[in-house]
Order: C-alpha cells, then structure tokens, then sequence
C-alpha cells in the first residue's frame, strides 16, 4: 500500500508476486473440527513411561506398523504360555547386559501377578476368602496351582499385560503413562509447596538450589525459621536422590554458618524437623523446618524431645517402635526403611555435637502435624497454640526474606 501511494507500481508489482508466491506454498488452513494436538504443537507433552504405582512400561513407541500381533515365534508361544526353560536360556545368552536390565524392569513381580490371577479367579468362581472348604482357605492358593494342568499353573504367573499382544500392549502402557502423569499434576498443584500450586507463596522463596530451595514460613517459631523444600515431588527424604541429599547437607552447613554466632556473639544451633504421614504420596513435597535456638534451648532439645517420643508410644506410635538415635555414622535412610511415615528431629552447629532422633508413625490419624514445633514452642517457653496469630503482611514477609538474603550473601560470598 505504501509503494503504490508513492506511485511506484514496479515496487508494488513484486511485492504483490511475492505474496501470492508465499500463499501458494503455504499450507492449507485447519479444519475447525482438527484435533487440539494439530492447532497447538505445542501443547503435546512427552510423558515418562512409567504407570501410577511408579512400575517402568514397555516402550509404547515401539508399535508394528499394522497394528496388528506379531508374527514372531515368541508371540505366538506366549499366547499359549510361558516359553520353556531352555528357550529362556538359549534366549538370553544372546541378551546384553543392558538388555537383561531392561527386560528386568519391564517384568512385572511374578507374586503380584499370581495374586491378582488368584483374586480373579477367585471372584469368578465365587469362592468364599474365609471359608477353606469353599477352596480358599489357607491353601486355597495351593488348591488352585494342584487343580490346574501345567500350562494353566505357568498362566497363573502371568500378568494381563504379557498376555496382551504388542498394539494392545503399547496402547495399555500409553494410557497408564497418561494417567500416571494426570494424578502427578493434580498432586502437585494441590500441595502448597509446590510451585505449580496456585496457593504457593513465591515471595517467600529466598534461594534456590539446583535440588531443592530455601524459603520462609508463614508462621515462624522462632526468628530465623526457614524451611528446606525439594523442588521436584520427593514425600520423604528417606526416598530422596543423592543429589538432593548432597545439597540439604549444604543448605544445613551454612545454615549452622549463619546462625552460629548471633549479634549477640552468643552461639546458636539449629534443629530440623520433618514429618512425612505418606512417604509414597504421589507429587507431594516434603518440608525440612530448620529453627534456630539459643544455648541455653540447645542444651534442652535432645531431653524434652527424647521425652516426648517416648510418650508417644501410647498415642500415634506403636509401642514396639522406639526412638531410633541418628547422626552422622547413621543417617535417616539407615534407621527409617522406605515407604515408612515418620517423624525426624536432628540437631547440629552451635558447637554441640550433631545428633537427632527417628520415629515411625504408626496411626497417622491420630499424629498431630505441630507435634515437633509444640515442643520447640514449649523450650522457648512459649504457647503451642496456633490460633489468634495473625499473618503478617506481605511487606513484613518481603523484609524478612531481604534480612535472610542478606545473611545468606554473607556467608556464600566469603
């Protein structure tokens, strides 16, 4: 428009060729019924192949072409069961170390496989748990193998995935990739430490790591009170990584760097606190409350808190668990196994030897979440009461988040 309002038609000519050159090669426009994925590209997500309960899937990529089963031998033999014994082992010896492993993990437990086999079988035939006579008493597993010829005992052992063919199969994978993904990002978004969550807090973030990030609490219980998070869902730091291990290790030495000499010159020492009620909570973050204390309260944390687990034998806590003592020379994956809800207080700088105590939670119905912070509250000889304490506002927060930020290039940049 503008080379023809300047009365240069020859200008004006070849951008007109040029953009009926650039219409002709472009492609044709979506339908308005085209599917999402085709309007926006960008919006495919490339999901981890990995079901709900974490179990590794066969590769949903490797599909045949037609859709169809295969035709390979070892198809058609696990449509009528299980390969033999020989053909296994002539089978593997061909096998690298790396294919062995991944065949490993796409195996699904053998023993969970029989039970639900067993279950199903089970309700099928409307059989009775309970009751031995109706075939499923304390042998009914036993009673189902000896009435089964040995095909059929060989099937029993078999997951409804293997029996699957591979389009089936890699379909099945998919959507429990799919759905394993969907429950991951709803937990996320519903935990408020997370930052995917519309409730987190991100003034409150004062550093971040390449694991996890430090940040400060809404309500503190004491001046200084941070709290360690991992960036990724990790429930419990008894199923953390190495890495993020390494660095809450870091965080905590230069935390007890920090606080070690207050303004005062009088020492300090840091407690941690964490409390996990679902290790094996799918995108839930835990939580490490790090409360600095005076000399005088560092001197009383391993007594009262010695003292309270031990009392809590009579409400959350079964009385056959004791208080496991960690440390340096016992770290918490030592004292609590996986998938285990517990409750752990360390203690460390200040110039007092570092030590702490485990606790596994056995009814977490009845674990009150403030139980570590009530007892700090009461060394401090303050109230363990929660309500009427009024949130501060968001300039008091940013304030106390510089102050931290302040402290914390102190002692990185010396």
């Amino acid at each position: 428009m503008r080379a023809k309002l300047k009365g240069d038609m020859a200008l004006h000519d070849k951008i007109q060729r040029e953009i009926a050159a650039l219409q002709s090669s472009a492609p044709a426009a979506l339908p308005k019924t085209a599917p999402r994925a085709e309007m926006h590209p960008e919006a495919e997500k490339v999901l981890a192949p990995v079901g709900p309960d974490g179990r590794y899937l066969r590769s949903i990529s490797q599909v045949p072409e037609d859709g169809q089963r295969g035709s390979s031998a070892d198809t058609r033999k696990r449509k009528r069961g299980l390969l033999r014994d020989h053909e296994l082992a002539a089978h593997e010896e061909n096998m690298s170390v790396s294919e062995m492993l991944l065949r490993e993990k796409e195996e699904v437990d053998m023993d969970r496989a029989f039970a639900e086999n067993v279950l199903k079988r089970n309700r099928h035939d409307k059989l009775k748990y309970l009751d031995g006579s109706h075939g499923m008493g304390a042998a009914g597993a036993d009673d189902v193998l000896e009435s089964a010829g040995e095909a059929k005992q060989l099937a029993m052992y078999q997951s409804r995935r293997s029996r699957m063919t591979e389009a089936r199969g890699a379909e099945a994978d998919r959507q429990s990739a799919i759905n394993a993904h969907r429950q991951a990002d709803r937990a996320e978004r519903s935990c408020p430490l997370s930052f995917q969550s519309p409730h987190f807090k991100r003034h409150l973030v004062a550093v971040v790591g390449d694991y996890a990030h430090l940040m400060l609490p809404v309500h503190p219980i004491a001046p200084g009170h941070v709290r360690i998070v991992p960036l990724e869902a990790v429930p419990a730091m008894t199923g953390a990584s190495e890495g993020l291990r390494a660095e809450v290790s870091k965080f905590k030495a230069l935390l007890e760097r920090i606080y070690g000499a207050s303004q005062d010159g009088e020492n300090q020492s840091l407690v941690y606190m964490e409390t996990v009620l679902r290790a094996d909570r799918v995108g839930w973050h835990t939580c490490i409350e790090c409360v600095p204390v005076d000399e005088a309260e560092a001197e009383m944390v391993p007594i009262f808190f010695k003292k309270a687990l031990v009392e809590a034998g009579d409400e959350w806590a079964a009385a056959s668990h004791k208080a496991i003592p960690t440390g340096p020379n016992r770290p918490l994956a030592q004292a609590i196994p996986p998938d285990f809800a517990y409750f752990h207080v360390a203690w460390g700088g200040g110039g007092y030897p570092s030590g702490g105590y485990a606790h596994r939670i056995e009814d977490a119905q009845l674990y009150k979440p403030e139980f570590g912070a009530d007892i700090l509250r009461g060394i401090r000889g303050e109230s363990g009461l929660r309500f009427n304490r009024r949130r501060e506002s968001e300039a008091v927060e940013r304030r106390r988040v510089a102050d931290f930020k302040a402290k914390w290039d102190t002692v990185t940049s010396s």
